[in-house]
């Protein structure tokens, strides 16, 4: 899960060198570092282990239907409603799915195979190494929404089929997989 985050930060940051860089609108200073952490870890820590008990709990048979479910609930939630509904159709609108909607989607399915694989703890590790970057690192990629959509897109689900495929190469399933490849492109 750590690997796969520190994929992620160096391919936005990557983006970064090519769109610009920028400074961290978050405040840096000691107290300001310590009210973030405690906000932050805490959020994640009651996400992560909500999240792993609902999918845990669901999933017994159609899997990644449940992961596509809980993944658009976590991505719904986390996705600020007012901008939601007042975006105007158009480029906006276009915008707004590419930047943020989509991103967090793509991030929250990962986590919550990350989740169902393993349990809370490689879903925190995968968002908590993410969330640490965006709030506490002092130069952040100053993304334009093409290359934010992409690379915010892309990386998280290439991310889910490497860990699919380390997974069934662990556990001696990928020649005898149960669960058709359909099920698995309709959640991605």
């Amino acid at each position: 899960a750590l690997i796969f985050a520190g994929f992620y930060i160096m391919a936005m940051f990557a983006g970064g060198l090519i769109d610009g860089l920028g400074k961290s609108p978050f405040s840096l200073t000691p107290k300001g570092i310590l009210t973030n952490a405690f906000f932050v870890f805490s959020l994640l820590f009651w996400t992560e282990y909500s999240r792993s008990y609902l999918i845990n709990y669901l999933a017994k048979e159609r899997v990644s239907i449940t992961l596509g479910f809980i993944s658009l609930i976590f991505t719904f939630v986390s996705l600020p409603l007012n901008k939601l509904f007042t975006t105007k159709i158009g480029l906006e609108l276009v915008q707004y799915w590419g930047e943020q909607v989509l991103p967090t989607l793509a991030e929250n399915v990962m986590i919550s195979y990350l989740a169902y694989l393993g349990g809370p703890i490689p879903a925190l590790l995968y968002h908590g190494g993410l969330e640490c970057y965006r709030w506490f690192c002092p130069v952040l990629p100053n993304l334009g929404w093409i290359t934010k959509t992409f690379l915010g897109t892309v990386v998280p689900i290439l991310s889910l089929i490497l860990v699919q495929q380390f997974y069934l190469a662990e556990a001696h399933e990928l020649k005898n997989e149960k669960e058709s490849s359909f099920g698995w492109i309709l959640t991605s």
